[in-house]
């Protein structure tokens, strides 16, 4: 071989050995990225809606229980968290169909507000004329047609990492569940699918207590997700949820059949 052939032969070699280096930077890169990154939570949030005022309140609804224990619930009142409604109260309650979130409240008075108000691009912060123009009330209006919800919930994060293909009797899920049984994917709730994603259905139980108008419209909505989260170039996850939906009219004084879904092996897989 000539000069030029051991040349080129030595230059072929170095531009070699440095996409091998380039390419375990890389690897170690990323996969300390991901375990630095990585971690796992249990996310739960409830929702609710009123029309109009509710009296002498009395919810029993769904945590996420695992072992008939809810770390989750334990959590969220021993916490005191900021953005749980004033004037609630809420414990623990052992019901005969599990551990529930027990709230309770002498009444809860709905707020409707009016539609934002375009606020012109060289008007002043703050502009008390643009603020005047923004109005409350306990009830729907023309002027007052938006009603806003009480909303409030927490992140718990756990270890090891969770189980997000075969969460049951493996996780902590909402209870209590009934019939559960594999279903079709629910285009009006989109998720992340992936070949592990499976759906299913189930009847639940919630209770409520409280007095209020015949036409009036109550709606509950429990939350709550397992997720694994990590970072390499960009962020990453797989989890599972699961979720009950109420829909209540008029008084109310005990224990209610609702509707639940679970979606599970939601995302990426390695």
């Amino acid at each position: 071989m000539n000069w030029f052939g051991k040349l080129a032969a030595g230059v072929i070699l170095f531009f070699v050995l440095v996409l091998v280096v380039i390419a375990a930077i890389g690897i170690y890169s990323g996969e300390k990225s991901y375990e630095d990154s990585y971690r796992s939570d249990y996310e739960y949030n409830v929702i609710i809606s009123t029309t109009s005022t509710l009296e002498n309140v009395t919810f029993y609804l769904p945590v996420p229980v695992f072992e008939n224990r809810s770390v989750v619930a334990e959590s969220l009142i021993s916490e005191n968290l900021h953005n749980m409604p004033k004037g609630w109260n809420f414990s623990l309650v052992d019901t005969e169909y599990g551990p529930m979130l027990g709230i309770s409240a002498d009444e809860i008075v709905p707020t409707y507000h009016s539609y934002p108000v375009a606020v012109p691009e060289d008007a002043p912060v703050n502009d008390p004329s643009v603020e005047d123009e923004w109005m409350t009330s306990d009830k729907y209006s023309d002027e007052t047609p938006v009603l806003d919800l009480f909303g409030f919930g927490m992140n718990l994060e756990v270890e090891p990492e969770i189980n997000t293909i075969c969460p049951f009797g493996n996780e902590s899920m909402l209870g209590p569940k009934y019939g559960l049984e594999m279903t079709v994917y629910d285009p009006a709730h989109p998720v992340s699918r992936g070949e592990e994603t499976q759906f299913y259905e189930y009847e639940s139980r919630i209770y409520a207590d409280y007095e209020t108008s015949s036409d009036n419209n109550v709606r509950i909505s429990v939350r709550m997700e397992g997720l694994n989260q990590w970072w390499v170039y960009g962020w990453s996850y797989n989890g599972y949820n699961d979720r009950i939906f109420a829909e209540l009219t008029g008084e109310q004084d005990g224990w209610v059949t609702v509707k639940g879904q679970v979606v599970t092996g939601e995302g990426v897989y390695k």
